[in-house]
């Protein structure tokens, strides 16, 4: 199962939810499921790997022709990421992940939540998660709002300790973790982040949660094709300094970059920029860092002094 399918999941029966239709999406997904392994030539058509997949999505979604269209997400998106082979087994899976999430909604439980993993598939289910929900946005400059919101709780929650301690905590439940964001952001940001938020919060490791938020704001700008420079400063940056630095980035980086400008007083001077994995550090502190490094050095291979006898 890639993970990436389960951060989808997650997003689009989260919406089925909300919108009462979950019950419809998993009869939806398991007659789809029933269909294919009780027909073996739409079984043999969504297994061959030599049909394209938009041919084999195009005819899932004729199948589906009137289905909620949480259930023609759904379908189109196992084909279009799952190998050939694994299609129908996958189909299984979103009966069983729609069950999980109808079973928590007559609870009165919170979103069900996917078992605990690795940085790169929780990277790969947050992918999923916001690839969905950028999808449901009508407005483009919608995601645009997203990215600006979710850069500025990254910085409330990097500033804060007590609050990045309660949200990373192993030994609170997700369930309420996630409260703690509802709690925190109800009402501030569009819906979309919210939810975004929490269920980064729900799927992050104790040490990560910031840089997954970073990571989300870099997703964010590469729906609207640009790349992120996360610039932090001495003093803030006036309109002039941040048009010539983006340009700059921009052409070493080949791509618009968009500048995330965060003042920090402790770097004393200069300018601490992040693209991507690259790192420019300007800093004043960096260079004092460097030569107290350097002096130590210098202390260290300087030869012992001579004692006149």
């Amino acid at each position: 199962m890639r993970e990436q399918l389960r951060g989808f999941a997650a997003a689009v029966l989260g919406s089925a939810r909300e919108a009462g239709d979950l019950a419809r999406v998993r009869g939806e997904l398991r007659v789809l499921a029933e269909a294919v392994f009780g027909s073996e030539p739409l079984y043999d058509t969504l297994t061959d790997g030599a049909i394209p997949v938009a041919t084999r999505r195009a005819v899932v979604e004729d199948l589906l022709s009137g289905a909620a269209p949480a259930t023609v997400q759904l379908a189109g998106e196992a084909i279009a990421n799952e190998r050939s082979g694994e299609v129908p087994p996958t189909l299984e899976w979103l009966v069983e992940r729609a069950e999980a999430e109808e079973r928590a909604a007559e609870a009165g439980q919170p979103a069900f939540n996917d078992p605990p993993a690795g940085r790169s598939a929780i990277k790969a289910r947050l992918d999923g998660f916001a690839t969905a929900l950028f999808q449901s946005l009508e407005d483009r400059s919608e995601v645009d709002e997203a990215e600006d919101e979710l850069f500025r709780f990254a910085r409330t929650v990097e500033g804060s300790a007590p609050l990045r301690g309660a949200l990373t905590n192993p030994d609170v439940p997700v369930e309420v973790r996630q409260a703690v964001v509802t709690d925190l952001v109800g009402g501030k940001v569009r819906p979309a982040t919210a939810r975004l938020i929490a269920y980064t919060v729900g799927a992050a490791r104790a040490r990560g949660l910031v840089d997954l938020l970073d990571w989300l704001v870099e997703r964010a700008a590469a729906e609207r094709g640009l790349r992120v420079a996360d610039v932090r400063a001495a003093v803030d940056l006036d309109e002039g300094q941040r048009q010539r630095l983006a340009a700059a980035l921009s052409r070493m980086t080949g791509r618009p970059v968009e500048l995330r400008v965060s003042v920090d007083p402790s770097l004393l001077g200069g300018l601490r920029v992040l693209v991507g994995d690259t790192v420019i550090d300007g800093t004043i502190r960096r260079r004092l860092e460097r030569l107290r490094v350097e002096l130590a050095s210098e202390d260290t291979l300087a030869p012992p002094s001579q004692v006149e006898g």
